[in-house]
This record gives C-alpha cells, structure tokens and sequence, in this order.
C-alpha cells in the first residue's frame, strides 16, 4: 500500500464509523506539580475514573477489512507509510467499542514477533504511541505492550559492519512521551523501574545523538508527569539537551553521575557489559570500556565480579568485535583502578593475554589491528600504573604444547611487530606503550638484551628497509629509555654512547633520501617527532648541552622546514614542516629548563635559535596553505607566551613572556619585540583564516629590518600562488607595503628573487609577484633591470619546462612596455627568442605579448611591419622555417642585435639545426641528449630516424647546459 492508499482507506473507516464512543477510555487525573513529584497517593488512585462498559452498537463489518489494511502498512518498507498506518490505527480505534479496540491493540503486538523485522518494530511502536496518546490502551494492557517498549528502546540489529533499528528507538521514546501524557501514575507504577532504567540507557549510551536526546525529551516527561521515577529531579538537571551532544560526553562526563547513584549503577553496569562493550562501532566500544572502568572505581564490587570474567573472554571470544571490546574494557579497568584494587593475579593474566594472543595468531586477519591497540593500551597502562609484571607468560608453541618464556622480551617483540604495522595510529599507540614499558621496566641495562633491542632500532631506519618499519623504528629510537640512553654504543669500533648515535640518526633521517624510490615524507615527519622526544629526554636527565640543542635545532630548520617534497598526493614535504611547527617550541622550551638559553653572554649560542625559529615560524604564517598557516600561527604565539596554555587569540589580552622577550632583544631588537607584542595580543580567532593573518602579519613584519627576508619569502608564495582566496587579501597587504615603501621593498625582493635563482617552486609565485607590482607602479624602476636580467637567466634555465616558460610570460609582457629603452629593449629582444621557442604554445603567447606591447606603446618606433610580422605568422604551427624567417625578420625591424651563439637563445639553436641538414625545432643534438625525451616526444617533434635511437641512448650523459 501507498501513503495515499493508507489515508484513503482510514478517512473511509472514519466516514463509517462517525459515532466517537469515548466513554470506556482512560481518564488521566488532573493534579498539581507538588503531588506529583511526592509520593502517589491514595486520592489519585481513586479519582481515576472507572472504566464503563460499551454499547452494543453495531460495527460495520467492512471496518474489519480498514483495520486489517492499517495493520498490514504498519510493516511497510516505507516510513511514511508506516506512520500514516500508525496514526490511521489512533483515529478509528477511538471510535470503536472497547472489545474491539482491544482486539486491535493485539493485533498491533503481533508486529513485534519477528524481531528482525525493524519496519514491523517501528510501525508497531508509532502504532502504541498514537493509541497512547488517545488513551486508548488501557491500563491492564500495559503489561503486554510495555515489554515491547523496553526492548525497542534498545533495539539493534546488527547487520554486517552496520546496524538498524535508530528509528525503532526513537518512535519507543516517542511511546514513552505519550504514556507519561494520557497515563496517571498509579496506571504505571509498576513499570516504573523498567521504564526509568531503560530510558537511562538510551539517554546516556545510544550511538544516534537523536535518539539520546528523544530518550531524554521522554525521560523529562515521565519525571515531570509521573513523579515517580528515581532521583527524577537529578535526571533531568544532568541528563538535559546539550549534555548529550556527543557520545564523548554521555559515555564519560555524563554517565559517571549517574552511575553513582544506586538505582541506575546495576542497569548501566550490565549494559554496558553485555551489549556496548560489542557493539559492532568500535568508536562506541572504546567509549564503553572507558565508562565501564568508571564504573568499576565507583564501585569495585563490579570490578572483582567482572573483571577476571573480562580476561578469559579475551581469548574465549569468536569475534573481533568482542576480542576487541573485552581487551579494551581490560586496559581501561587496569589504568583507572588503583594498584591496590586489582589482585596481583589478575594482572599477571592481562600480561599474558598479548602472549597468547600472538601464538595463537589472534592479531592477524581483518579488524586485528584493533585487537593490537587494545593490547598496547593494556602494556600502556599497567606501565604506567606500576604494577609487578610475571617474570615469564605462557605462549602455544607449534605442536599445540605451551611453554613458559620471559615477559619482557615476548613484550617487548610485540611491540616491535605493532610499530611495523602500516596504519600511523597504530604505530603511534605502539610507541606510546614502548615509552611507558620501557621507562618503567628497564631500570638496568643488560647489554644482552636491551643492546640488541637499540641496534634493532638502528637497522629498521636504513634506507633498505620498508617504508613502515623505518617510520616506526624512527618513532622507537626517540623514545629510548634512560638505561639506553646513557649506556655505550656495542658497535664494533665506536666510542659514541647510544644516545649520540641516535641523535646522529635521527638527524640524517630528516634528509630527502636520494633515491626518488625510496623517498618518505612520513619517515622524515618522524624524525623531526624522534629529535624532539630524545631532546626532552635528555634534558630531564641533564644530558643537553648548546651543542646537541644547536645541532637537532639546526637540522630540523635546514631540511624539515625547508622540505618542499612533491609526490602524487600533492605537498608531502608539508608534513615535514607540520612537525617541525609543533615540536620547535618543545625543543626551545627544553633549552631554556636547561639553562641554555637566557640573558647571560653563556646563553648567545642558544638565543640565536630562538632568532632562527622566529624567522622559519614567520615565513610559515604567511604561506599559501591554510592549515601550516594556522599551525605557524598557534606555534609561534604560544611559545612566546611561554606556552600555549597562555596564548589567549580570542579575548587578545596575551603578552610576551619577559624571558622570551629579553632573549628576542638581545637577538632581534627592541623594535621587534614590540611587533612581536603586537601579534600575540591581536584578537584573532583563526589563523588559518587569509583576510585576517595577512593583514596583520605582512604590514607589522615585511618593514622589519630583522625579520623582513623571512616574511618576503613566505609572502610572495602566497601573492604568486593559484587560491584566490589566499592570493586576494596577500596581495592587498603585499602592495600596501609598497605603496609607501618601494625602493627599500623593492630591494628586498630583488635579492629574493637573487636567493632563489633557479628554484622553481620560489622563481614562479616571485615572477608572478614582479607582474603584479609592475602592472600597479608599485616596483621602483631602479629595478627593472635586475628583473629583466632575472628572466633572462631563468627562461634560458628552464627551457625545457613548458609550465615554467609559460608562467614567466606575463611577466615578459609587462616588462615589454617598460619606460626605460635599455630595459624595454633587452625584453623585446627576449620576446623576440621566445618567438622561436621549440614549444609552439611559448611561441604563440611571446609573440602576443610582444605585438600587444607594440600595440600600447612602440616608443616612437614605427612598428608597422613588425605588428604585420607578428600578427601575419601563424607561431605556434608545424612550418619552423617559416617562423624562424619571421623571428630573424623582426630583429632589424625593431632595431634588435642578433644575439651571438654564446649569448644562447633561438639564434645558436637554428644554426646548429642548420648543420644537421635537418628542419628540426627541438634544438642541437647536445641538447636533446641533455634533455629528458621519450620516442614518442622525438617522433612528435619530427626529428629525423636516424637521431632518435642515439638520442635515447645518450640523453642522460651530457651536461651542457639546454638552449632556449
């Protein structure tokens, strides 16, 4: 049946049966808020009015036919069919006799025998709570239909990796809200503890935020209504609308409340041990072993009934999902009870499970990776928590036989093999739980054991090894204990200690690997996370000296913060710069506890770090990306506060901290820790938000005599960049500072650009910077030399690179019109080369830059036939001779020098050609083995047969550099 099917057949029953008998139906006593949140008494049960018989009206037997139709749409597939069969059933049922209203309440609970029919669920609890709301359930029927309720509250059925029935829950609270409506509370009195319980559950544990707060709308009702739910009033203050917000919150800020009271704790208890802790979402599992350890210290009862139940389940268990959940619920119970509340045996058996496990191969297959994090949780807490681990565990061997071997290496290789994994979390909680073990439990160092463990650490992070290994083994050699650390190195011939080593390792693995194939910006991210760990370490054993400081510190702003790696995902080497941001403060902060950076003369090698660390923090704040922006941002603030936790952006009433400031004055000037003043006490709210770091930034920064080549770097990224919504308020701040300023800005970026000669991932944004600034008048003209020089050298060095040379023509273009001769002339001269390009694209647009150029302003010369020339020649088409002849023809017509063979361009490039006996574009035979070419690219340029075999022999040999 359809929806309109549904309405129609239900408003026919209602035409009918037009008699509205209401005389049998439940009446709902009408008291005051004061009686009902006191006891029940006697008087209410005795207002409520008795039920009288019906008539013996007769019913029209068609009406049998109606009702049967409304039942069978309550299962429909459809939703809304479903509540329009729900609410068709409410109607006709209030004008209908009582024995038969009763027949029809029947009816609808014989939707709910099958219970994996969600759609018969939902429809039968809409059904319930429109004769609810009608009063047309009577009160001795509560005891059929009730039950119902209380399973669909909780109703899910699980269905691979997914589960339904969050309809099913909502439409019971909805039946919840209407019992507590139409219902007295005499009516309902015993089913108060069913109900209270069950709607608790649903309120503080159900996975659908709408369900949680339905469960808790219903549960205000019942409270509010009925007066006789338990601790009614500390419910509806705790349990409440933004409470609930996220399952984080009612699992573990919520639920703890309630857990303490008495009448709740055994519900929520078993609850959560029978059906959350399996639940088929391992986020709501996670949660539910975290809550069930609250439980479990709030009241150790449970925990010495459950928890030993918990440990055998571990293996006992089939599934992933309750393997998984009982592991959790383990790792939670060892790190939030004391070590006093849990027998020594319990703990020697949770040990002994991560052994077993693994002989047992229980971490591999699908979801095992879960199953390993549960285990590094339960070495995390039981390191953390101290207790006494067994000095040895039972392990399957391959026979089936088991055998006794030490803990601490079985331990210790689960570790290895967990950091190995290739999914980063994972890695992460291994090296969380290795840093706990190993500071807790290798107190000695035994060169047998703990030496072998270090040099493990040292092969994993070789070149040769699998990309996720190195990243974990990097992570590991950070996170070596004190007995490691200060312990000698066992390798043949080195007088190092291990922590020398480790710091030298750590160091090279923030290099760019050489090798393309075995480049890894995660292993590199790691390193910067390794250098920052060791650091810290050191510092709290007294070992860090300005040297070691001033080495990682160095290293880390050398290759991490300039790691501008490129690979399929995009800018890899970002995550490199990520770390960097986040562990440089650590670093500095570490220096300072140890005395290595402060006022004295002692402290002039440290400070400088502090000067080098602003500078790389600045040139990030003002970068293209968003989120390195926002990252730069926190960073840089927060150690100048002295911490993040003193960074306040929103309220704006932050200040340098006097330390840092001294330390910056001595380094950087009074002047800039003013403007360092200004940054951290601005009210901005996002960082990563263009329209308001740029305007801050670039004006207070750019002008600083210390501090302006830091910011020019990381601006003109952004100013040159393809994001709009970057490049729009980058460039407003950019040519502000220009506007007043322009020979001491224009300075700054000239030698820039100088700095970043033939880097493209600079050159680029800095030309496109340069085009922006000449088209606006804002660059002083004193530099349009430099500039045209500049593009000389670039265009002849990337020659080969079409996007390159394209992204330099508008450049070319407005330099063409440049007012001073000499510079217009050196790039019309340029354009006139490019016009005879080997790329028929660079061709064409040079020559339209060039006749656009003519076209504005040709400076007295009369430009006529160059403008035919120009405009007549077809530049980017297949006839090289021809645009060869056009290009040597426009020379004397706009008065232009031949360029010589060694000044490069077009000119060589067509005579050597000519020596070939060849029509060829692609340049000398020098240049086409220097340059990287493939059969088909050969073919396509038409070069001749006989060439193309040589030339992809011998392409690589040559090193001369590649004319234009």
């Amino acid at each position: 049946p359809s929806k309109l099917a549904i309405q129609v057949v239900h408003r026919l029953g209602l035409s009918l049966r037009v008699t509205k008998d209401t005389s049998w139906q439940s009446r709902q006593h009408k008291g005051n808020l004061e009686v009902n949140l006191g006891a029940v008494s006697e008087v209410q049960a005795a207002d409520t009015p008795k039920v009288e018989e019906d008539s013996d009206e007769s019913v029209p037997s068609v009406i049998e036919d109606v009702i049967g139709y409304l039942l069978a749409g309550l299962s429909h597939r459809d939703t809304i069919v479903r509540w329009s069969a729900a609410k068709g059933i409410g109607r006709l049922c209030a004008r209908l006799p009582k024995e038969m209203a009763t027949d029809v309440v029947l009816a609808v609970t014989e939707v709910f025998d099958m219970f994996e029919n969600d759609s018969g669920w939902h429809g039968g609890c809409l059904a319930l709570a429109e004769l609810c709301r009608r009063s047309i359930l009577l009160p001795e029927q509560m005891g059929i239909c009730i039950p119902f309720v209380v399973k669909g509250l909780l109703y899910d059925l699980s269905r691979g990796t997914f589960s339904v029935g969050a309809h099913v829950r909502d439409a019971a609270c909805y039946v919840c809200w209407s019992l507590a409506r139409a219902y007295n509370p005499s009516d309902l009195e015993v089913y108060v503890n069913a109900l209270s319980t069950t709607l608790v559950l649903a309120s503080l544990f159900d996975r659908e935020v709408n369900v949680r707060r339905a469960a808790s709308a219903a549960l205000q009702e019942c409270v509010g209504r009925l007066g006789n739910f338990p601790n009614g009033i500390e419910l509806v203050t705790t349990v409440d609308f933004a409470a609930l917000a996220t399952a984080r919150s009612s699992y573990l800020s919520v639920a703890p409340l309630i857990i303490q009271k008495d009448a709740y704790r055994g519900a929520i208890v078993d609850h959560l041990l029978n059906s959350k802790l399996y639940h088929w979402d391992r986020r709501i599992r996670r949660l539910a072993a975290a809550s069930l350890a609250i439980a479990f210290k709030i009241d150790t009862t449970y925990a010495d009934k459950h928890l030993k139940g918990l440990v055998t389940h571990t293996v006992a268990a089939t599934e992933i999902g309750e393997r998984h959940g009982a592991l959790m619920a383990v790792a939670e119970a060892v790190g939030t009870l004391s070590t006093s509340s849990i027998p020594q045996p319990v703990i020697d058996e949770a040990v002994g499970i991560i052994p077993g496990l693994e002989s047992r191969r229980l971490f591999r297959g699908r979801g095992g990776e879960f199953v390993r994090e549960a285990a590094c949780k339960i070495i995390y807490n039981v390191s953390t928590q101290g207790h006494t681990l067994p000095a040895q565990v039972e392990v399957l061997k391959v026979g089936g036989q088991t055998a006794k071997t030490g803990s601490r290496g079985q331990l210790q290789k689960f570790l290895e093999d967990t950091w190995k994994q290739p999914l980063e979390w994972l890695q992460s909680e291994a090296i969380n739980a290795f840093a706990a073990f190993a500071a807790q439990y290798y107190v000695e160092y035994v060169p047998a054991f703990h030496g072998k463990v270090f040099n493990t650490m040292i092969e994993g992070v070789q070149e040769n090894k699998a990309p996720n290994e190195r990243r974990g083994n990097i992570l590991a050699l950070g996170s070596i204990p004190a007995c490691i650390i200060t312990a000698p190195d066992t390798t043949p011939e080195s007088t190092k200690l291990c922590w020398e080593v480790a710091l030298d390792t750590l160091c090279k693995m923030t290099i760019t690997e050489a090798d393309k194939d075995k480049q890894d910006a995660e292993s590199r991210r790691n390193a910067v996370r390794g250098l920052s760990s060791l650091i810290t370490t050191l510092s709290k054993l007294s070992l860090l000296t300005t040297e070691t400081l001033s080495k990682a510190v160095s290293i880390i702003l050398t290759n991490s913060m300039e790691d501008y790696a490129v690979d399929k995902r995009g800018d890899v080497g970002s995550f490199a710069r990520i770390a960097g941001l986040q562990h440089l403060p650590t670093l500095l902060e570490a220096g300072i506890t140890a005395d290595l950076i402060g006022f004295d003369e002692k402290h002039k090698d440290g400070n400088q770090l502090v000067k080098l660390y602003i500078e790389a923090a600045l040139q990030q704040c003002v970068g293209k990306i968003d989120k390195l922006r926002s990252i730069a941002g926190g960073s840089l603030c927060g150690f100048l506060c002295g911490g993040s936790a003193k960074y306040h952006p929103v309220e704006g009433g932050s200040t340098v901290d006097p330390l840092i400031a001294q330390v910056v004055k001595d380094v950087l000037g009074a002047d800039t820790v003013e403007r360092l003043q200004t940054l951290v006490s601005a009210p901005i709210v996002d960082w990563s938000a263009s329209q308001e770091t740029f305007p801050l930034v670039v004006p207070t920064f750019l002008l600083d005599p210390a501090l302006g080549a830091s910011v020019m770097r990381g601006v003109v990224v952004s100013v040159g960049g393809l994001s709009a919504h970057v490049t729009k308020h980058a460039q407003a701040a950019f040519c502000d500072c220009f506007t007043d300023n322009s020979e001491s800005m224009s300075s700054l970026l000239v030698s820039t650009a100088a700095r970043a000669a033939h880097d493209g991932r600079l050159i680029v944004p800095i030309c496109a910077s340069f085009e922006k600034l000449i088209s606006r008048d804002l660059l002083h003209t004193s530099f349009y030399a430099d500039v045209v020089d500049m593009l000389c050298v670039e265009t002849k060095h990337f020659g080969t690179d079409i996007s390159k040379m394209l992204s330099f023509l508008p450049l070319l273009g407005v330099l063409c019109q440049a007012k001073d001769d000499a510079v217009r002339t050196q790039a019309w001269r340029l354009a006139v080369v490019l016009a005879a390009s080997r790329y028929p694209k660079v061709r064409n647009r040079a020559a339209a830059e060039l006749y656009s150029a003519l076209l504005i302003d040709a400076r007295g010369l009369d430009a006529t036939a160059a403008m035919e020339v120009l405009s007549t020649t077809q530049w980017d088409g297949t006839d090289t001779v021809g645009v060869r002849g056009a290009r040597d023809r426009l020379y004397p017509l706009l008065g232009l020098t031949v360029p010589t063979a060694e000044e490069g361009g077009a000119l060589s490039m067509s005579d050597r050609t000519n020596h070939l006996g060849r029509n060829m574009v692609m340049g000398t035979y020098k240049s086409l083995v220097r340059e990287a070419v493939s059969y088909t690219h050969l073919r396509a340029h038409e070069t001749p047969e006989h060439l193309v075999c040589r030339l992809l022999l011998e392409k690589k040999k040559k090193t001369e550099q590649i004319s234009i």
